[in-house]
């Protein structure tokens, strides 16, 4: 992206100099040469809601989960590739997806024909918390496991190279101060 700024701003400069000293036929014959391709950056469409959404209902259908299943999803870019990908919240059926100690939390990652699970996370309650820290690449994910009988406690769930960890309530207690928020989810 620096390589773009830099040959725009170049070829500003250059266009100002050459009004600045009145050459307004050599500016139109430079404007107009071969050896200066204006060069886009390539762009990639975002993989719309619509995508989410059948990649949730896929997933169901693979689990022989109930159709009525009921969720709510966001997205965040988790691994700073440019593509969203998307956290989905499973909350009903109570039993099939929930208990007492929480819901499941499907972790989605984009890929230019689709979505691809990479975590089923279980029990967890919302709100919880994208952070600002990192494991092999991936944003960690900031949950609260409590409703237990062991004392609440905040915990880290890190990806490790292909997935997220999945049971959040067997997981070490943290310091929630530690990794810093990038985005507050499920409020």
């Amino acid at each position: 992206m620096r390589h773009y700024l830099r040959y725009y701003c170049l070829l500003a400069l250059t266009s100002i100099s050459l009004n600045a000293c009145g050459s307004n036929d050599r500016l139109a014959q430079w404007q107009a040469s071969p050896l200066l391709p204006i060069i886009e950056p390539a762009g990639r469409p975002d993989l719309t809601d619509q995508h989410v959404t059948a990649a949730v209902h896929d997933y169901l259908k693979h689990k022989k989960a109930p159709p009525f299943s009921q969720y709510n999803f966001m997205r965040v870019d988790l691994d700073q590739d440019g593509w969203r990908d998307a956290l989905v919240y499973i909350t009903a059926p109570y039993g099939e997806w929930c208990d007492a100690n929480g819901c499941t939390v499907l972790a989605l990652h984009a890929k230019e024909d689709g979505f691809t699970t990479i975590g089923e996370i279980f029990p967890i309650r919302p709100p919880f918390y994208i952070s600002d820290t990192f494991s092999d690449g991936w944003r960690n994910i900031v949950v609260h496991v409590s409703g237990r009988a062991e004392k609440a406690k905040n915990v880290i769930l890190r990806f490790d190279g292909v997935k997220y960890q999945d049971n959040a309530a067997a997981r070490p207690a943290t310091n929630k101060i530690l990794h810093p928020v990038h985005m507050r989810a499920f409020p």
